[in-house]
C-alpha cells in the first residue's frame, strides 16, 4: 500500500474515534450533573414533628403554629385557611432537602442573593431541634432558588416549588375558595332563593324557587307550568332556565383572584364600597341532597377598575374575575313567553276580540282525557290541543319597553282561569302598536311587544277551532 494512501486512512480513522468519542460525551450527562437530580436531605422528619415555623421575607413576617395535630397560620381565622397549603408547608419544614451544591466557600453572597436574603425561615421541631434556612435569588438556568443554613457558608440549590411558602404573602394561605363548587346533580335545585341588588341594578330582582312546600309559590308559578325558580320582584316572570343557569354557574365556585386585605371591620370594609355595593346577592344554597341550607351574602364594589368582593361575616375583601353573575340584568335573566299553563290547570280559556267572546270549557284529568266545549259544543281535543299550544307561544318581541302609551281598548284579551279557585286568573291584554308590533299587558304591567302577526293567528285559529278547521301554526 503506497505511502499517501495509508496515512490517509489512518487519518479518517482517527477522526472516527475522535467523533465518535465526541459523541459519547454529548450523548451522556456529566457526572455532576446526573448526581444533581439526586435529592440531598438536610432534615426528614414526619409533618406532625414541625411544631412552629417562622417566617420573615420581603412580604412581612407572619408565623405557623402545630399544636395536638392543627395548625394556626398568624392571625388568620382559621375556618378561612388554605389547608392545603398548610398541609405543603409542614411537608416542606419536615422534609427539607436540596439537589445540589452550589459553592461550598463563596466570597460574594450577592451573587446568590443571599447578602440580603428574600426569606428567612426558622423552623422548630418537637424534639428541641431548630432549623434556620436563608433563601436567595432564584437559580436562572435551573428555575430552582439559592439557599443556605444560618450555620454553614455553602450555597445550596433547592427545587423553587418548595420554596413558594417561604417567599409568598401570608394573605396566600387565604383559601382561594370563596363559595364552595357545587355538588349537587342539578345546579338549580341547590340554589333556592337568591336576591340581586345593588347600584348597578335599576331596582332589585328577587326569585323565589319552586319548593314542593310552599303553596303560595307553586300556585303563582302554575302561571308558567314547570319552572324551578319564580321571579317575584319587580314583576313576576318565570325565571329564563338557560340565563339562571349561567348565572349559578358562575357564581357557585367562585374563586379569589387574590387578597386585598383581610380581618376587616366594618367601616374597613364601608372604605371599599361595600355599604352602597355595586351588586349584591344573596341566596339560599343547599350543596347536597342531604345538606344543611346555607345563606349566603355577597357583596361587590369595584377598585381599580375590576371587581373586588366579600362574604358577610368574613371581612375578607378578594378580587375577583368578571363572570356571568356580575353582568345579570331583569330582561336576560326573565323568560320571554308571556303566560303558560299547563292545560289540565286551566278551567276555562277566553279569547276576546272584535267584539267577541269565545269561552272554551275543559275538563280534563290528564291531557289525554280532554273535553273541551264551547258555547255547549264539544270540539274536537286533538285540534284544541294544537289552538291552546299556539296560544302560549306568546313571547316577547326586542328590548324592553318605556314610555309605552297604551290605547284605550285592547285588540284582543286572553284570560286563563284556573280550576284552583284560589288562583287569580291570569289575563294578557294586546294593544295595537307600531309598525308590525303590538303591546302585550299581563296582569296589569305592559313591558314588552310581540310581533303583530300573532293577533291575526290567533283570531284565525280561534274561529277555525270553533268550525272544527285546521289552522296555521306560524306567526
Amino acid at each position: 500500500m503506497a505511502k499517501p494512501l495509508r496515512n490517509l486512512l489512518i487519518t479518517v480513522l482517527i477522526i472516527a474515534v475522535l467523533g465518535g468519542g465526541a459523541w459519547y460525551l454529548l450523548k451522556s450527562p456529566p457526572l455532576d450533573a446526573q448526581t444533581e437530580t439526586t435529592d440531598i436531605y438536610l432534615v426528614q422528619k414526619q409533618a406532625a414533628d414541625v411544631a412552629q415555623v417562622q417566617v420573615s421575607n420581603q412580604n412581612g413576617d407572619y408565623t405557623v403554629i402545630q399544636q395536638n395535630g392543627s395548625c394556626t397560620v398568624h392571625d388568620i381565622p382559621a375556618d378561612v385557611v388554605n389547608t392545603d397549603y398548610v398541609d405543603m408547608l409542614l411537608d416542606e419544614c419536615s422534609n427539607v432537602y436540596y439537589q445540589s451544591v452550589v459553592n461550598e466557600n463563596p466570597d460574594d453572597l450577592s451573587l446568590y442573593g443571599l447578602q440580603q436574603p428574600t426569606a428567612e425561615v426558622y423552623i422548630s421541631y418537637t424534639d428541641g431541634t431548630v432549623l434556620q434556612l436563608l433563601f436567595g435569588a432564584e437559580e436562572p438556568l435551573s428555575g430552582g432558588r439559592y439557599f443556605k443554613t444560618a450555620d454553614s457558608d455553602a450555597v445550596l440549590l433547592m427545587k423553587n416549588s418548595r420554596t413558594i411558602r417561604f417567599t409568598m404573602p401570608v394573605e396566600k394561605y387565604i383559601n382561594y375558595i370563596i363559595i364552595e363548587p357545587n355538588q349537587s346533580t342539578s345546579i338549580l335545585s341547590a340554589v333556592q332563593d337568591i336576591a340581586f341588588s345593588g347600584t348597578q341594578l335599576p331596582e332589585p330582582i328577587v326569585l323565589k324557587a319552586v319548593l314542593e312546600d310552599r303553596e303560595e309559590i307553586k300556585r303563582e308559578a302554575s302561571s308558567f307550568g314547570a319552572v324551578t325558580h319564580l321571579i317575584t320582584s319587580p314583576v313576576v316572570h318565570e325565571a329564563d332556565q338557560t340565563e339562571l343557569i349561567t348565572i349559578t354557574e358562575s357564581l357557585l365556585g367562585l374563586i379569589s383572584e387574590g387578597v386585598v386585605d383581610y380581618n376587616c371591620t366594618e367601616e374597613e370594609l364601608a372604605a371599599y364600597g361595600f355599604a352602597k355595593p355595586a351588586l349584591q346577592v344573596e341566596f339560599d344554597y343547599q350543596n347536597g341532597k342531604d345538606a344543611k341550607v346555607k345563606h349566603f351574602n355577597l357583596k361587590l364594589a369595584v377598585l381599580d377598575g375590576g371587581y373586588i368582593a366579600t362574604l358577610e361575616g368574613q371581612g375578607i375583601v378578594y378580587k375577583i374575575a368578571d363572570v356571568a353573575f356580575t353582568q345579570v340584568s331583569y330582561e336576560n335573566l326573565i323568560s320571554r313567553w308571556f303566560l303558560s299553563p299547563f292545560i289540565t290547570d286551566v278551567k276555562t280559556l277566553e279569547i276576546s276580540f272584535d267584539g267577541e267572546t269565545y269561552a272554551f270549557d275543559m275538563e280534563s284529568e290528564t291531557s289525554k282525557e280532554l273535553v273541551v266545549t264551547q258555547s255547549g259544543k264539544e270540539l274536537d281535543s286533538e285540534l284544541f290541543r294544537k289552538y291552546y299550544n299556539l296560544i302560549v307561544t306568546a313571547a316577547a318581541e326586542g328590548d324592553a319597553l318605556t314610555d309605552v302609551r297604551l290605547p284605550a281598548i285592547p285588540e284582543m284579551t286572553v284570560r286563563f282561569i284556573y280550576k284552583d279557585t284560589t288562583k287569580t286568573d291570569d289575563v294578557m291584554d294586546i294593544y295595537a302598536g307600531d309598525v308590525r308590533r303590538a303591546y302585550v299587558e299581563v296582569n296589569g304591567t305592559c313591558e314588552f311587544s310581540i310581533r303583530e302577526k300573532y293577533v291575526s293567528c290567533i283570531k284565525t285559529a280561534t274561529v277555525n277551532v270553533v268550525n272544527g278547521q285546521i289552522f296555521s301554526l306560524e306567526w
